[in-house]
Formats: structure tokens, C-alpha cells, sequence
């Protein structure tokens, strides 16, 4: 590659990681409202996702004037393309996160996650929180081993949606439908969340070349 398009993929990956970290903090922030039934910390992350939609479009545009003033060769195409589908996946995990949010909004002043679901639910915003981290890591690093370590991270995340899925469908479930179908969305938002992470991570640590 160029030494030109070189420092400009490498500023696009800077502003990609920036986005992924942002979706980790308001993932962990939306968690914090449902928990705690804050209309206020969901008010906050509801609002804040405007960034991280304006940070996509931003390296959207940047990406698209790089290609029609630069010529890449295709392997700079192909670098361009993996920074493209990142930011989507970036904006989707935003977005997945303003849901968490949405669901404490909704439920308000009530918390929208019964006592026999707490913890779960707790440790899962806890992993999805820590994988966007750690994908915005290795967007900086292209860290292979660092991606594969997302993957276990991920089935963790995917055992506790399994295992909060199982409670809801439980004879012992004592908290009623409504709560059951929240939960079961909520648990979905957050396994896709950490899908999304972990492909980000996948995608930064291969060497397009």
C-alpha cells in the first residue's frame, strides 16, 4: 500500500475503534438504566447513539472520497470494503444498545428486569461491555490471538442467553409473560451485540493484502 493510503486507513481505524468503544460504554450504560430502572442514564444513551451514527456517516464519506481520488489497487479496495462493513456492524451494535435502553424507558418507573433475572442479565451487559472493548483493541492492534479470544468471551455470553431463555420457559417462572417476552428480547439484543464484536474483531485482525 501507500504510504498516503496507508495513514489514511490507518486514521479510519483509529475513528472505527473510537466507535466501538463508544457502543461498549453505551451498551454498559444502557445496562446500568435497565437495572436500575433509569430513565435518566436511558434518556443519555438514547440521545448519545446520534454520535455514533454521525461518526458511521463520517467514515462512510471518508472511505468514498478515498476511492474516487486515490485509485486504490484492489487489495486497497478490499481494505476499504472490511473498514466499510465494520462501521455497520459498529452502528448496528449502537443501535442494539439504545434497544437495551428503550426497554428501561419502557418499563419506567418499573424495572423491566425481575429479581430471578438480575444477575444474568447483569453479567451479560458485563461481557458485551468488555467485547466491543476488546474488538475497538483489536482494530487498533490486528491482534489475531486477540480476536480469537473475543470467540470465548462471545460463548459465554451466548451461554447466558441460553441459560436466562431456560428460566423464562421454566414451570418455576413466577413473574408473568409480560417480563418474559422482555427478557427474551433483551437476552437477543445482547447475544447480537456480541456477534457483531466478535465479527468486527475477525474482520480487523485479517491482513487484506
Amino acid at each position: 500500500m501507500s504510504p498516503a493510503f496507508t495513514t489514511v486507513i490507518s486514521g479510519l481505524r483509529g475513528e472505527l475503534a473510537d466507535m466501538v468503544r463508544m457502543t461498549g460504554e453505551a451498551m454498559g450504560r444502557a445496562t446500568e438504566a435497565l437495572l436500575n430502572a433509569d430513565l435518566e442514564q436511558a434518556q443519555t444513551v438514547i440521545a448519545a447513539d446520534r454520535v455514533i451514527d454521525d461518526l458511521n456517516q463520517r467514515i462512510d464519506d471518508r472511505s468514498v472520497r478515498l476511492v474516487s481520488t486515490m485509485a486504490p489497487a484492489d487489495s486497497e479496495v478490499r481494505e476499504i470494503l472490511a473498514i466499510l462493513r465494520v462501521a455497520t456492524s459498529a452502528e448496528r451494535m449502537g443501535d442494539l444498545a439504545v434497544h437495551i435502553a428503550k426497554s428501561a424507558r419502557l418499563r419506567h418507573p418499573d424495572s423491566a428486569v425481575p429479581e430471578a433475572a438480575r444477575e444474568i442479565v447483569r453479567e451479560m451487559g458485563e461481557l458485551a461491555e468488555q467485547l466491543a472493548l476488546e474488538a475497538a483493541d483489536v482494530l487498533e492492534t490486528q491482534d489475531a490471538r486477540a480476536a480469537s479470544d473475543l470467540k470465548a468471551a462471545d460463548e459465554r455470553l451466548d451461554a447466558l442467553h441460553r441459560r436466562l431463555f431456560g428460566l423464562v420457559l421454566s414451570p418455576d417462572w413466577k413473574d408473568g409473560i409480560e417480563p418474559a417476552v422482555d427478557l427474551t428480547l433483551i437476552s437477543r439484543f445482547y447475544e447480537r451485540f456480541g456477534d457483531h464484536a466478535v465479527s468486527i474483531a475477525g474482520r480487523a485482525a485479517l491482513d487484506p493484502r
